[in-house]
């Protein structure tokens, strides 16, 4: 991979994540499914992953992770880690699943909800905040499973184009333009 490729991944990706953890703060703090918010930046990592395989998805994870824990102010570092591990083990199974399908995508989503719900709230607790499993379980993390699964179906197609897109444009090769 060339330098250029690799610039262009980390701003393209940076920007991703920053414009996602907008919409996850501003647009989607106001859209509610069953008293639960889609976590934006969880879907987006899960494709990332998904697509670009595991370092790619412990990266956007670890990155995506730490722009919402520095935004939100709670317990930063955890997230970063939660989402990194998600990122991370989400891009090894994507490897051995198939890529042209939407139904990897959906499941993988709802499974990665789960790891970073559950591995959130083991880090919480290290830190004696306690949350009550069953009822937590019933009330955030299965509607925040079919939230994320259904958010992961409108972003997922539009993340594969601009991976693509990214594809193309780091395969052509770029001259340096002469200053005089």
């Amino acid at each position: 991979m060339t330098r250029y490729a690799w610039v262009l991944r980390i701003v393209v990706l940076t920007l991703l994540l920053v414009f996602g953890l907008v919409l996850q703060t501003s647009v989607f703090s106001e859209i509610a499914f069953l008293g639960v918010r889609p976590h934006v930046i969880l879907v987006i990592v899960v494709s990332i992953g998904f697509l670009r395989g595991p370092t790619h998805g412990f990266g956007a994870g670890f990155l995506g992770g730490l722009l919402a824990d520095v935004f939100t102010g709670h317990l930063i570092g955890l997230g970063a880690g939660a989402l990194a591990l998600t990122g991370g083990l989400v891009g090894y199974a994507g490897q051995r699943l198939v890529r042209d399908r939407l139904l990897p995508v959906v499941l993988l989503t709802a499974g990665a909800t789960l790891l970073h719900e559950m591995a959130y709230a083991g880090g919480a607790w290290l830190f004696g905040i306690h949350f009550p499993f069953v009822e937590g379980f019933v009330r955030i993390i299965a509607p925040l499973l079919l939230y994320n699964a259904i958010f992961s179906l409108l972003l997922h197609n539009r993340l594969a184009s601009l991976n693509g897109w990214i594809e193309r444009t780091a395969l052509v090769p770029h001259r340096s333009i002469p200053i005089d």
